[in-house]
């Protein structure tokens, strides 16, 4: 794989941060720290925030990830951290610092998160231990400011920002699932992060997900740049994706059942299958499908490909036609036009030129994005499963952290509850 296919360095080189991929892979050949207090390193607490922004700063950066948080080792997991990352006890002198639940010297960046809120720029004063939630929202903003501080992206209407953010988590919420599951399709960048942050929601609540995963293709090489459930070293290269991850969510106790296939028009969900269905697809049309396939109520979530204005998308959603073509009916571009000279001369050397068509193809992201679209698309989840359930489309900007939430909720056009017989919540 070329270099310029990575995600990440793809979405340097597209936004002009670095015009040729040395200058954007010298960017991120950078160490990084991660400092946590110790009383706030539980699993109970903030670890699942210290997993998701170790895994994705691993991805991002080269170096080493230094975590700093009293902890000599890591606790339960969905899958072991990246073999760059380390428990440390002193600071590291000329890594990017990052601060979670703290504000450490020479920090590039820090945030908190307790209760159903999360902050980027400030800590939150009171006790209250944070949820998954809101411990991979606060890990996806962190990783994208880390990113943006490495690469000097420019914040983006900064004077709009707040400091501190709430999710929407039902009051007194116990997470629960229905006892048929819930079904999952498309397990690339989003798919992962979902899964992942369902570990730790699963967890805390001492249960055992049932789930059931689509999924039509292999793992290939550049996916392990935003899949968090891929552990270098390990045999995903070449398997099916849904295979693959149910042996994996397998071992972790969890009830699965997996296919490998196409969604096509006319596909519906069989009988026995959940009824609530998640949406981690980068195509349109497939969404569409899915929204015509038999299901109760439809989560979804989008990631756009300009790191300048890196937007997150999520929508929760009645099975309904109209609403489908509305939302889905064009796909987005990828931004291919003013690519920097130097890259374009680079790209047009290769055999046939392919190389210009290749790094256009690939659609630029970095994992920490797919972070804060799980926590959004599992809090919509929860409320529906707490009777809070409406028809709901928002997005939201990543840089400058954190810009208003832009979201547009509706009277429902199904019965509310939402579940279908014998969906009773265990």
């Amino acid at each position: 794989m070329e270099s310029y296919e990575n995600r990440v360095i793809n979405g340097l080189l597209k936004a002009q941060f670095a015009v040729v991929p040395e200058q954007a892979e010298k960017m991120l050949a950078c160490d990084v720290e991660i400092v946590v207090p110790l009383q706030r390193s539980s699993s109970d607490d903030l670890w699942p925030a210290i997993w998701a922004l170790a895994t994705v700063l691993h991805r991002q950066f080269t170096g080493s990830v230094y975590i700093r948080s009293g902890l000599l080792d890591s606790l339960t997991m969905p899958e072991l951290l990246g073999p760059r990352c380390y428990f440390v006890t002193e600071p590291r002198n000329g890594a990017l610092r990052i601060g979670l639940g703290c504000e450490p010297e020479g920090a590039v960046c820090f945030g908190d998160a307790r209760g159903g809120a999360f902050s980027v720029g400030s800590t939150i004063t009171n006790t209250v231990k944070a949820t998954p939630y809101t411990c991979f929202a606060v890990a996806g903003y962190l990783g994208f400011a880390a990113l943006a501080a490495r690469a000097g992206i420019p914040a983006h209407r900064e004077h709009l920002a707040n400091r501190e953010h709430s999710l929407r988590i039902p009051a007194g919420h116990a997470f629960t699932l229905p006892k048929s599951g819930i079904s999952f399709v498309g397990l690339g960048h989003l798919g992962n992060a979902y899964l992942s942050l369902l570990f730790f929601l699963a967890q805390a609540a001492n249960t055992q997900p049932k789930v059931h995963i689509i999924d039509k293709d292999i793992f290939e090489e550049g996916n392990i740049t935003t899949q968090i459930l891929l552990r270098e070293g390990a045999p995903w290269l070449g398997e099916e994706k849904a295979t693959y991850l149910q042996k994996l969510l397998s071992r972790l106790g969890w009830d699965v059942s997996h296919e490998v296939r196409k969604l096509d028009w006319g596909w519906k969900r069989e009988k026995t299958h959940p009824s609530l269905l998640v949406l981690g697809l980068d195509n349109f049309e497939t969404r569409r499908i899915a929204l015509e396939g038999g299901y109760k109520w439809v989560f979804d979530a989008g990631l756009n490909s300009s790191f300048e204005t890196p937007r997150v998308s999520w929508n929760a959603l009645p099975p309904d036609r109209a609403i489908g073509q509305s939302l889905f009916m064009m796909e987005a571009r990828e931004r291919t036009a003013d690519i920097a000279v130097p890259l374009r001369m680079l790209l047009q050397a290769t055999p046939g030129e392919c190389g210009v068509v290749t790094f256009g193809a690939v659609k630029a992201s970095a994992p920490c994005m797919g972070l804060v679209a799980a926590a959004l698309v599992w809090s919509e989840i929860a409320c529906y499963l707490a009777g809070d359930a409406c028809h709901c489309e928002g997005s939201l900007c990543l840089w400058s952290p954190i810009l208003p939430f832009l979201e547009k909720r509706m009277p429902l056009r199904i019965s509310p509850g939402g579940l279908a017989p014998g969906d009773a919540i265990c």
